[in-house]
């Protein structure tokens, strides 16, 4: 790792891209011996204590609006001027925000994802799963789970859930994967940081073109078409419509994040390890209400998410000074033996598995976990309709991202 042209030894076991197949080792570890660590690598203090994290993420004086310090962890020394789209963007979207302004961006959006919006997205993402699991070839094919499922039921609900013209995803997916590096963990930036805020010039172009309808048709009761119709009704909004352009690339790229397929690799890889909670499906579909949590707790795809000290703070025994950045690792608080019996263990039994933090605590909570929670629902619930068993057909692959932890290959034979 280099900081402003010089070299420094980062000797914190976070910074190994060794331990992304399997970090949980490692957290149990700095958990029990250093549960406020710091890590080099992210220019933070790594949080590993579910009560600790848990109190991060709704702790005012740390702050969500933490890019500027982000964007000098990832890419020191190349400070960037108040008008850049990076600062225009971070400092206008809701996740990046505090109160007051938080809560009026996070207003723009609300349209999108009411009750009667929930209950659509809800048919449709069902509906959405079932086809495609019907498209698996018959029983006893060998597949890579993640190619031919995991990472396309996502696109499939961006289209018929959230709205995304079909025929703009090969203008939409290149931009957000590009954008995604940026959370690259703690490693070494893959692209330089001037590709990276093309890119996300270049998706507000998009927005504001398919917001102006000169994109690919948006489908009707979708998120999109619900923020559209609300910004065209002529009402008085507190919010300007450049700030909801800002909202709807946050969506985007949420969207196209490796969150959700993450989610729904690792669970598929957990349900081949533990074939007793594929029969626990089969014999009791109740098991079903859950499995999303349950399959999140085990495996965070988010492993960890930023704050900012606005002013000095204690977390543990350790003494955070204003400025500091502080790493809230979600990863090792969902696998807290403090919070979770028999962490490591994926049981769809489990009476506390909806203490996690994949989603977030507080006003920052995920907007989009009652969708990412009816995909990952409705995907196990499909599949295991159709097959009975699923058996590891090879070794999974990791990608080496560990701040966004997914599954590159799962090779899987249904029967």
């Amino acid at each position: 790792m280099t900081f402003e042209g010089v070299s420094v030894i980062d000797t914190s076991p976070l910074s190994d891209p060794g331990i992304v197949a399997d970090p949980f080792p490692v957290y149990a570890r700095l958990r029990a011996e250093e549960p406020v660590h710091w890590c080099k690598g992210l220019n933070a203090w790594a949080l590993l204590r579910h009560e600790d994290c848990m109190r991060a993420l709704q702790d005012d004086r740390l702050k969500a609006e933490r890019m500027e310090e982000v964007l000098d962890a990832k890419f020191p020394g190349q400070p960037l001027p108040p008008d850049n789209i990076y600062h225009r963007f971070t400092k206008n979207v809701m996740m990046y925000t505090d109160d007051p302004r938080h809560a009026v961006l996070r207003a723009a959006t609300k349209p999108g994802f009411t009750r009667t919006a929930h209950d659509h997205y809800d048919k449709v993402i069902k509906e959405v799963a079932a086809e495609l699991v019907a498209r698996v070839p018959s029983s006893g094919a060998t597949i890579d789970a993640v190619a031919e499922l995991t990472e396309v039921l996502p696109v499939e609900v961006a289209v018929e859930a959230f709205g995304v013209p079909r025929e703009d995803l090969g203008t939409v997916l290149p931009a957000v994967k590009s954008i995604m590096t940026f959370w690259s963990g703690p490693q070494d930036q893959p692209l330089p940081l001037s590709r990276l805020l093309d890119d996300l010039d270049a998706l507000h172009t998009y927005a504001v073109e398919l917001l102006g309808g000169k994109r690919g048709k948006v489908l009707p009761d979708t998120v999109i078409a619900r923020l559209d119709a609300d910004l065209s009704s002529g009402d008085r909004h507190d919010y300007t419509v450049q700030q909801a352009v800002h909202q709807l690339v946050l969506l985007l790229i949420a969207l196209f994040a490796p969150t959700t397929p993450g989610s729904l690799s690792s669970g598929t890889l957990a349900f081949a390890r533990n074939p007793g909670q594929v029969r626990r499906i089969i014999d009791d579909p109740a098991c079903l209400n859950n499995v999303a949590n349950e399959v999140v707790r085990l495996n965070a795809s988010n492993q960890f998410t930023w704050r900012v000290a606005q002013s000095p703070l204690v977390i543990g025994d350790v003494e955070i000074a204003a400025g500091e950045g502080v790493a809230v690792f979600i990863g090792a608080a969902n696998r807290d033996p403090a919070v979770f019996d028999r962490p490591d263990e994926f049981d769809l039994d489990r009476t506390t598995s909806n203490l996690h933090l994949s989603f977030g605590r507080g006003p920052h909570s995920c907007l989009g976990r009652q969708i990412a929670n009816m995909e990952i629902k409705w995907f196990f619930a499909a599949l295991f309709e159709r097959f009975a068993t699923i058996e590891l057909a090879g070794e999974p692959q990791w990608n080496a991202n560990l701040e966004f932890r997914s599954l590159r290959a799962l090779p899987v034979t249904l029967g």
